[in-house]
């Protein structure tokens, strides 16, 4: 490794579309990452012909910005879309799974809601703005809008779905400001999205076709092709320890190396953040640790078709917290894209733990399991034991945005005010998406290369 222009911290979805772009305009760029494999927690792994996301399972195609970059990567033909079942997803209400709706005709037949839960949620429009100023978590905001039903039934299932988290600690203003924008210019959430579904299909960057989508050989698929690019600007199994000013530059010191440029971009992790500049800044290193992750258990289960009764005929089923389950979620990932599960078998992703069990951490990767197993089996009619089976827990999976992490972004962008040339990046800011990502490293690659 030798001094460089730009250094990037993190080989993730951030720090590879970041460093692709830099290199493709001729940037001096290296990346260091500590783990074996480019792609962050984005790992993709066949075992006995099942297809095992590590990290994410999907995105949504929602940037134009982040369909030019794979194309540049050759990995477009690779994508594989979700098929007219994956619009289709079942929640868990008194002991069995209804599919939520997909139709007005439908939400008055679904068993989801009762029915003084759907005059509620109709009733949605006449519910008066919120006048306070102050902060205000998603389950208040929800249960104001929508109702308690709404709450357990709706936006909780959802919120364990994507973050892991707990709707009464979630910041709404962090995790959904859409909705916040939409009461607040609109007076309603119905009509805010009505008025502003025509200046969202005029964004620039809003592609045409906006469905569910993976690849080929999963989501790491174009984390290695950009990794590849890079050759030897990318150097894995080394670990950054800590950045410090170097006159007019900074300095990043590792395990077996010592490395200075002009400009260092930091996209890892919030709490790895947290130890790298704490020798810039004790207050921002503070701030960084304040913000949690969440802990999840990913169990995979794979099963001969002949074992499931169910038709797993969507794409997936999610479990509120009001039902009382260790399992958050399960993904029918054979069902979303081929190539997921061996012929005649199929290969269910669950997810389990969260902030609703965070004692997740300490259980065994055995009880785990076993409790899954024991959950989704009434469920899904499954008969026998799995053909395959995997768990894999994740201490800290996921970042939430608990109540004031607006403020605790702001407060660690002063503390590193003074180092213009570090840049912080990284889904513990706004949007965990594989696609927010993506776009996130993107842009700040094309500034940097301005």
């Amino acid at each position: 490794m030798t001094d460089c222009d730009c250094l990037i911290l993190g080989g993730g979805a951030v720090g590879l579309a970041c460093a692709s772009v830099l290199a493709a305009r001729g940037i001096d760029v290296q990346v260091v990452d500590p783990r074996p494999a480019a792609g962050g927690v984005m790992q993709s792994e066949r075992v006995d012909g099942y297809l095992l996301e590590r990290g994410p399972n999907s995105t949504l195609n929602t940037s134009l910005r982040v369909e030019r970059w794979l194309a540049e990567l050759g990995t477009t033909a690779a994508r594989c879309f979700g098929p007219a079942a994956a619009a289709r997803r079942y929640i868990l209400r008194a002991g069995g799974l209804c599919a939520l709706p997909t139709s007005a005709a439908a939400f008055l037949r679904t068993p989801a809601w009762s029915f003084r839960g759907k005059l509620r949620l109709m009733a949605e429009p006449l519910i008066p703005r919120r006048r306070a100023t102050t902060e205000e978590c998603l389950a208040d905001f929800v249960r104001r809008r929508l109702g308690q039903e709404g709450l357990d039934y709706a936006l909780d299932p959802f919120v364990s779905g994507v973050y892991a988290g707990d709707p009464a600690r979630i910041a709404i203003d962090a995790a959904f400001p859409m909705m916040v924008g939409f009461e607040r210019d609109h007076g309603s959430l119905v009509i805010g999205m009505i008025r502003t579904a025509r200046a969202r299909r005029a964004d620039p960057d809003r592609p045409a076709n906006r469905a569910l989508y993976a690849f080929q050989e999963g989501m790491q698929q174009p984390m290695h092709v950009a990794a590849a690019r890079l050759g030897e600007r990318l150097h894995l199994g080394q670990r950054a320890e800590r950045v410090v000013a170097e006159g007019a530059r900074l300095r990043v010191e590792g395990e077996g190396f010592t490395l200075t440029a002009r400009r260092v971009v930091c996209a890892t992790p919030a709490y790895v953040a947290a130890e790298l500049l704490a020798p810039l800044s004790a207050e921002a290193a503070r701030w960084l640790r304040e913000i949690e992750h969440n802990p999840v258990a990913q169990v995979y289960l794979g099963y001969r078709r002949a074992q499931v009764g169910h038709p797993l005929d969507g794409f997936g089923a999610l479990f509120p917290s009001k039902e009382g389950k260790l399992t958050l979620g399960s993904l029918w990932s054979s069902t979303l894209f081929p190539g997921r599960a061996p012929a005649g078998h199929c290969l269910l992703t669950n997810f389990a733990g969260g902030a609703r069990h965070p004692e997740i951490r300490d259980l065994a990767p055995a009880t785990i399991q076993e409790r899954v197993v024991e959950e989704l089996t009434p469920l899904l009619d499954l008969r026998g034991a799995p053909a395959f089976a995997q768990v894999q827990v994740l201490p800290r999976a996921i970042p939430h945005y608990t109540l004031g992490h607006t403020a605790r972004i702001q407060a660690i962008e002063r503390a590193l005010s003074a180092y213009p040339t570090l840049h912080l990046t990284g889904n513990y800011l706004l949007g965990i998406s594989v696609s927010d990502c993506w776009k996130r490293g993107l842009l700040l690659g094309d500034r940097l290369a301005g």
